[in-house]
């Protein structure tokens, strides 16, 4: 139905960008590289760290609205492949690499 990502800290959230592109909503804390992918209310909901019960609010909430399900599902999705597609980040490494590389 939809993918949990509770994480305490992050960098690139893998495990939420495959359920994204998978066409999952999803569910997950507000922590380090996690807001730069699940965007609040457009791709999946976002929680703080450590609160149990906004994380158990937010399922609850998906639980409940098929209709919100799907949207942030295929919204996910499309954010996934625009933005997150590996070509696309291996794109964005060599520019930081080449960027780090001449001193910039």
């Amino acid at each position: 139905l939809f993918s949990v990502c509770p994480s305490r800290w992050e960098g690139l959230p893998v495990a939420c960008l495959e359920a994204m592109a998978s066409g999952r909503a999803v569910v997950a804390t507000a922590v380090d590289g996690i807001p730069d992918a699940v965007l609040p209310g457009e791709t999946g909901l976002l929680v703080p760290a450590e609160d149990a019960g906004a994380l158990a609010t937010a399922m609850s909430a998906l639980l409940a609205d098929p209709a919100l399900r799907e949207r942030l599902g295929r919204r996910g999705e499309a954010v996934a492949r625009e933005r997150f597609a590996w070509p696309i980040v291996a794109g964005r490494y060599l520019e930081v690499l080449a960027e780090a590389a001449t001193g910039r």
